[in-house]
């Protein structure tokens, strides 16, 4: 292994972490767009508003409609970063959008006018974790894939354990609409400008990286020049790889606990294990927090092991292990506390997977490829938000809804179960 780069430790030989640094902003600003609504749930006048009240099923569907037009678009526009468009027109053309979407949610007062923004803001911001994963199959070799990754995954813990309390001030002090346009705000002002100065498609000279860092980037992967060759005519070979449908299997998993704790998890905190406002917020973002960390040390421990599977296994059964704890027990803080556990094993599952991946799709595929795994996976799970808040009002209890979480976490540890058994070093 080429290590020239790792050990020298000169920034002008490692521009590519800036990237990734650029990616891990506009993915944590991007998820303060998704879970705003999850916050607006506990509001009465947002709920009122839009006829919400007494309607968990329905207030769901925000999240649900959102999440089926993401997946759609991921599986279906994701090719684009693959095409000469190119990943970096992509990314700019979507965050544009969110902005100017999230700004126009704040306006309006019928429930199927937000339904349609929603939908609309799930087209735009689908690619998105697609074209990430391309950007850092391009910018960094693979022995650094699951850390990079992690690096710009993380957004989603710290997007939510940022997000849920400074939407929680915002909606508390000026009000459910606020949140729609100080939000949009940020990606407009913030988020945008970062992406048009620092991401581009590829590593060059001209973009102020050393060709010593060009050299250890590919020196790892020795079909870089083949791939790049390729780009623009990208096969979907892929598709006939069982080991491609496993991780996506997993994937659908992974996504449908995350929209599960994103769109119920304050509920749950505050209604059926009666936190107040102030530590609803704290224990919402320390879950998350908890998250990140898992990203960051599963990944890691990823890359030294250099076997994916069995720690996306490991990951998801100890999650179902923790998650079952909190609901079968009677102990309020004991509940909480048991959730923050699981949500550290969930994080460890993300940067793994996309790490898996990459080593599976060549990259001239590989923002098609993640973007069908993507896609399924949010298009599969997007019913969860709407079947946990049925089940809760079917039923009258959280714990109920939440048990869906726990066999979706058994049945993304099983889908590792065939990979192991092959023992081709995944």
């Amino acid at each position: 292994m080429n290590t020239s780069v790792k050990s020298g430790g000169l920034w002008n030989d490692n521009k590519r972490w800036l990237l990734g640094f650029i990616l891990l902003v506009a993915v944590t600003c991007a998820f303060f767009d998704r879970i705003n609504v999850a916050v607006l749930f506990t509001d009465k006048e947002f709920l009122s508003t839009f006829g919400l009240v007494g309607q968990p099923a329905k207030a769901g569907l925000l999240m649900s409609a959102f999440l089926l037009a993401y997946g759609i678009s991921s599986t279906f526009i994701s090719f684009v970063g693959d095409s000469k468009f190119g990943a970096r027109k992509t990314f700019i053309t979507i965050t544009v959008a969110w902005s100017v979407l999230m700004i126009l949610m704040g306006m309006p007062t019928s429930f199927m006018l937000l339904i349609v923004l929603r939908i609309i803001l799930g087209v735009s911001e689908g690619p998105q974790f697609s074209i990430s994963a391309k950007l850092v199959s391009r910018w960094f070799p693979k022995h650094e894939h699951a850390r990079a990754n992690a690096l710009w995954a993380v957004g989603s813990p710290i997007g939510a354990a940022i997000g849920f309390p400074f939407v929680v001030y915002l909606d508390a002090t000026f009000g459910w609409r606020s949140t729609f346009y100080v939000l949009g705000a940020i990606t407009l002002l913030i988020v945008l400008p970062l992406i048009l100065k620092f991401v581009h498609d590829q590593p060059e000279p001209r973009l102020g990286v050393s060709q010593k860092e060009i050299d250890y980037i590919n020196a790892s992967d020795p079909n870089a020049v083949t791939d790049s060759q390729n780009a623009t005519g990208p096969s979907a070979s892929f598709v006939r790889d069982l080991n491609f449908w496993l991780v996506t299997l997993c994937f659908v998993c992974y996504l449908g606990l995350i929209w599960g704790f994103n769109s119920w998890l304050p509920s749950y905190f505050k209604i059926a294990r009666h936190l107040d406002v102030r530590d609803m917020g704290f224990f919402s973002s320390l879950s998350f927090f908890m998250m990140f960390l898992g990203e960051i040390l599963g990944s890691s421990f990823s890359d030294w092991l250099g076997r994916r599977a069995i720690v996306m296994f490991a990951a998801q059964l100890l999650m179902a292990v923790a998650l079952g704890l909190a609901l079968i027990s009677s102990n309020d803080m004991f509940s909480v506390f048991a959730i923050v556990v699981s949500l550290f094993f969930l994080g460890c599952t993300v940067p793994t997977s996309f790490a898996l991946l990459l080593r599976i799709l060549p990259k001239s595929t590989s923002s098609t490829g993640f973007g069908v795994c993507n896609g399924i996976g949010n298009i599969a799970s997007s019913a969860v938000p709407f079947l946990v808040g049925l089940s809760v009002k079917e039923s009258g209890s959280y714990n109920v809804g939440f048990s869906i979480l726990v066999i979706l976490a058994v049945i993304g540890a099983l889908s590792m179960v065939p990979i192991l058994a092959r023992r081709r070093g995944l």
